[in-house]
Parts: structure tokens; C-alpha cells; sequence
């Protein structure tokens, strides 16, 4: 839960919107920001926010001579929102108990990366995530 500065009430989070701040590939490693935010439930309006790193090392055997520039491009890139809630103590155990449960807010992102030594196009993936009292507020 969070202050809204509109609906000026604690309120419970909406939607979990994701935006890609800035994508890199330097050598053998692909770097994606992502910005996250939590809404209002009530009323839309951004009520936390974080930026999260997704780096990623790139795993391609080129057989092709190395050219002029730059190895890897991305081509496509996707941030989506994801949320988990932790169920588990730190014993492996069920927690049982609700309000005990960790709520975890993050993004899948995937990247479209080329080769532009030898042409070849992959897939580079994983997700990022933190618990929503890292977020800052937005007020």
C-alpha cells in the first residue's frame, strides 16, 4: 500500500507499468534499464517507481572474421510486467500466513540481438525484480 497525491488515501496498487529507459551492447554484454511503476488502484496515477539493471552476457561462437564496428546489435527489445509473491520461508517452508509473504514487482525483458559480423539473429532473456518497499514515492 501507498500514499496516492490525488485520490490523497493509502490505496492498494494497480497495474505495473514498464518502460525501457536505456538498452546497450558492449562487447560480449547486453545491459537493459527498465523503469517500473506502480499505479493507483483507484485512480491510475503512479504511486512508486524504481529503475532495475538486466545485464546479461552474450553467448555467441562467431565463425565469421571479426568486422569494422560493433559485434551486436539489438534489434528488438520488450519489458514486461511481472509479479510474484514469495511463499516460502527461508527453512523451505510454506508461509502460511499472508501478511508474512514477500511481494515481488519486476519485468521478463527480452532482447532481439544481431551479429553484425556474421548476420545471425538470438534471443537474450531473463527478469529483474524488487520488493515494492524499495520503490521510491512518487508524491
Amino acid at each position: 500500500m501507498a500514499r496516492c497525491a490525488d485520490c490523497n488515501k493509502f490505496v492498494s496498487y494497480g497495474d505495473i507499468q514498464t518502460e525501457i529507459v536505456s538498452e546497450q551492447a558492449d562487447d560480449d554484454l547486453l545491459t537493459i534499464e527498465v523503469r517500473i511503476a506502480l499505479t493507483c488502484a483507484d485512480c491510475g496515477a503512479e504511486v512508486k517507481e524504481t529503475t532495475l539493471e538486466f545485464s546479461e552476457e552474450i553467448n555467441h561462437d562467431c565463425e565469421a572474421e571479426p568486422g569494422e564496428g560493433d559485434q551486436f546489435e539489438i534489434t528488438a527489445s520488450s519489458a514486461d510486467a511481472t509479479e510474484r509473491r514469495q511463499d516460502k520461508d527461508r527453512h523451505g517452508k510454506p508461509i502460511k500466513s499472508s501478511r508474512y509473504a514477500k511481494q515481488f514487482y519486476g519485468a521478463s525483458v527480452a532482447a532481439e540481438v544481431k551479429c553484425n559480423w556474421c548476420g545471425e539473429t538470438f534471443d537474450v532473456s531473463g527478469d529483474v525484480e524488487e520488493q515494492a518497499s524499495a520503490f521510491e514515492e512518487m508524491y
